[in-house]
């Protein structure tokens, strides 16, 4: 599946100590473990506090004025956002939000300590390869726990969910088959779906390469299949389909790789093995959307913006004060208000400006899942920023516009000049 000595021969080529495997790791699981809840914190949050502390030393003597420049605004727009609540909503929660701003500002300075760590290539592909190392373990994990629900003997997968949901709506559809969804060790199988996606966006999308890469797609389209979940297998397919898309020359249509190819034929091959469950849990759920009869569908779109309010939309209801809402950009806007959601959508710009590509992932996915406050939200944002930073990236039809109009200017300046 991979390749241990690719792992020494990044290690011996690049020097990586301990230290820095241990923060890749530490990152890896915060991600992995983010469903897991202790008390009021889950196991993301206990893992990067102190790995945010570490990052933070780290670069303490050698940090640029840029990043103090964004730590300093997101501290300025929290503290204007809680005085002006404090002063002029009277239903303002003032604990809740002291208590969301200083997570957020802990997460921003985590943001910023890991961009900065991730500055040099050989530890990117050592990140992109723990991050598709722990897709598989998850996937055996949920294949397993599969097995053990649907199976006739009593196998042991409680402990799994030790530390998040165990209800019986957490991981069965409701249907006439009555399908056992994945779900692994997250609590909703499109929550997995969530963490599958993120990857294979890095995967796709990333110019940083790895060894079998296309192994690790392959297995991440199968877990992706097994959820069945409705917004992970779409945005599924919207990747696949930008990125073939990018592949393919305007001028060179017929050209495709070998590779490319049979991976067509593979995720071909794999939907008419599940016709008839993506018949039921895709086809009969987009008839039941169009109809409008999709609650979940309904409460995800338009239900989340039903906190904003006309009196409010400057600052928002305050930091953590709306209820949970299913995706961040109604929950910004209800909290924030109008000043904070524009900060939110300059970030949404840099990050399409960076990678149209993996910046139209970024606006999906925070469609997909709401939760401003926790550690995914946070760990989504610096993963994208860190591998959008590449050269070399795929030319999709705006890099290549771009480029034509640079270049149709630089020639039009040289004939000027001779």
């Amino acid at each position: 599946m991979f390749n241990y000595n690719q792992i020494l021969n990044i290690k011996k080529k690049n020097n990586i100590n301990a230290i820095e495997i241990l923060i890749i790791i530490a990152i890896t699981l915060s991600f992995v473990l983010s469903d897991w809840m202790y008390s009021i914190f889950s196991f993301g949050e206990f893992i990067i506090i102190p790995l945010t502390i570490i990052l933070f030393f780290r670069i303490l003597c050698v940090w640029k004025f840029d990043y103090i420049t964004w730590l300093i605004g997101v501290i300025f727009l929290l503290l204007w956002n809680i005085v002006a609540n404090f002063i002029w909503n009277e239903t303002f929660n003032i604990k809740a939000g002291i208590a969301g701003a200083i997570k957020i500002a802990f997460f921003a300075l985590f943001v910023i300590t890991a961009f900065d760590f991730f500055k040099k290539i050989y530890l990117k592909k050592y990140l992109l390869l723990s991050l598709n190392v722990s897709t598989v373990i998850v996937l055996i994990i949920g294949i397993y726990i599969m097995i053990a629900l649907y199976a006739q003997i009593n196998l042991p997968y409680e402990f799994f969910w030790k530390f998040g949901r165990t209800d019986y709506q957490s991981y069965f559809f409701r249907g006439p088959s009555g399908l056992v969804r994945m779900r692994s060790i997250f609590n909703e199988p499109a929550h997995l779906g969530y963490f599958f996606n993120v990857i294979l966006g890095l995967n796709l999308f990333s110019s940083i390469k790895i060894k079998r890469k296309w192994i690790f797609n392959l297995l991440l389209v199968v877990g992706l299949i097994a959820t069945f979940s409705y917004s992970a297998i779409g945005i599924m397919v919207f990747q696949f389909l930008l990125f073939f898309f990018m592949k393919v020359k305007f001028k060179e249509v017929s050209i495709v790789k070998y590779r490319s190819l049979v991976a067509i034929l593979t995720l071909l091959t794999i939907m008419f093995v599940f016709k008839d469950i993506l018949y039921e849990t895709i086809y009969l759920r987009t008839m039941d959307i169009v109809a409008g009869r999709d609650q979940s569908f309904i409460e995800r779109v338009a239900g989340s913006w039903q906190y904003i309010s006309s009196d409010k939309i400057i600052n928002g209801n305050g930091v953590g004060n709306t209820g949970v809402i299913f995706n961040n950009y109604a929950y910004i806007l209800s909290d924030f208000g109008v000043i904070g959601f524009l900060f939110f959508l300059l970030i949404n710009a840099i990050l399409l400006f960076r990678s149209p590509e993996l910046g139209l992932l970024y606006i999906l996915l925070n469609f997909q899942r709401g939760g401003y406050l926790g550690p995914t939200f946070w760990i989504l944002l610096m993963l994208f920023l860190v591998f959008s930073a590449n050269e070399n990236q795929s030319q999709t039809p705006m890099r290549i516009v771009s480029s034509n109009f640079k270049r149709f200017k630089y020639i039009r300046i040289r004939k000027n000049f001779e």
